[in-house]
C-alpha cells in the first residue's frame, strides 16, 4: 500500500489539474480509508502518517473542486486533518504543502481570516523558493478575495520576484500572477487598473493547466464585464 500510495496521489493530481474532479475524489479516497484503518489498528509508523497526511490533504483540496458550493468547509476540514498530522510529524516541507492548501480551501470557504492566517504561515515557513512563491501566489488570491489591498500588494510583488528564482509550476509562472493579480486588483476596488492590465495578458505556455486556463479566461470576462465589453466577455 505504502510503494503504491505515491503513485495514487500522484494520479489524483494530474485528473484534478486536468479538470477530472470526480476522478481525484475517487483516487485518494479507498486510500484514505485504508490509511485510517491502519492507524487505528496501531500502525501508526511515520511513513503511514506522512502518507495520511498527505492523503488527506488531497482529498480535501479534491472535494473542494465537486461538493456544492454551499459545503466548502467540508473540504477544508479534510485538508485541516491532513494538516494536524503533518504538524505532529515535524517534517517542514509537508508542513507547508499542508498549510498552503489548507488556507486555499479556507479561501475558498469564504473564511478569509483563517485563509491569510494559514497562507503567510505557509509562505513563512517555506524552505525553498518554489514552496514560498507557491504560497504567496495562494496568498495573493486570498488577499484579493478578503478586499486586503496591502498584504495583496505585498503578495503580489514576492511573486514577481520568485518568478526569476523558483523554476515554474503549474501554479507559479507569469500566465498565473498576472490572472491572480487581475482579480486581486478587482477586489480590492482597482478596476480601472485591472481594465489596464488586462490587455497586458501573457501567453498561457506549457506549464498552463487546463484548469487555470479556464480561471484566466473567466477572470478576463469579469474584467470585460466590468469595462463594460458585454460582447468581448461572452466571448
Amino acid at each position: 500500500m505504502i510503494q503504491l500510495a505515491d503513485s495514487v496521489l500522484r494520479l489524483a493530481e494530474i485528473a484534478r489539474q486536468a479538470g477530472q474532479a470526480t476522478t481525484a475524489v475517487a483516487e485518494p479516497w479507498p486510500l484514505v480509508a485504508r490509511l485510517e484503518a491502519r492507524t487505528s489498528d496501531g500502525h501508526a509508523d511515520r511513513d503511514t502518517l506522512r502518507l495520511l497526511a498527505r492523503a488527506r490533504v488531497s482529498l480535501g483540496v479534491a472535494l473542494g473542486h465537486v461538493l456544492p458550493e454551499e459545503r466548502p468547509a467540508a473540504a477544508a476540514r479534510w485538508t485541516g486533518k491532513g494538516l494536524s498530522v503533518a504538524r505532529r510529524l515535524g517534517d517542514p516541507a509537508l508542513h507547508t504543502h499542508a498549510l498552503r492548501h489548507h488556507g486555499n480551501e479556507f479561501r475558498k470557504a469564504g473564511l478569509h481570516v483563517r485563509a491569510l492566517d494559514r497562507l503567510e504561515q505557509a509562505r513563512d515557513t517555506a524552505r525553498t523558493a518554489t514552496e514560498r512563491a507557491e504560497a504567496v501566489v495562494l496568498l495573493a488570491r486570498a488577499a484579493g478575495a478578503a478586499g486586503n489591498g496591502a498584504v495583496f500588494d505585498k503578495a503580489i510583488e514576492d511573486g514577481r520576484r520568485l518568478l526569476g528564482e523558483a523554476a515554474p509550476t503549474a501554479l507559479l509562472s507569469e500566465f498565473t500572477l498576472h490572472e491572480v493579480r487581475l482579480r486581486g486588483l478587482m477586489g480590492t476596488g482597482r478596476v480601472t487598473e485591472a481594465v489596464r492590465q488586462l490587455d497586458q495578458a501573457p501567453a498561457a505556455g506549457p506549464a498552463a493547466t487546463s484548469q487555470w486556463r479556464i480561471i484566466a479566461a473567466i477572470t478576463a470576462g469579469e474584467v470585460l464585464l466590468r469595462r463594460g465589453d458585454t460582447s468581448g466577455a461572452t466571448r
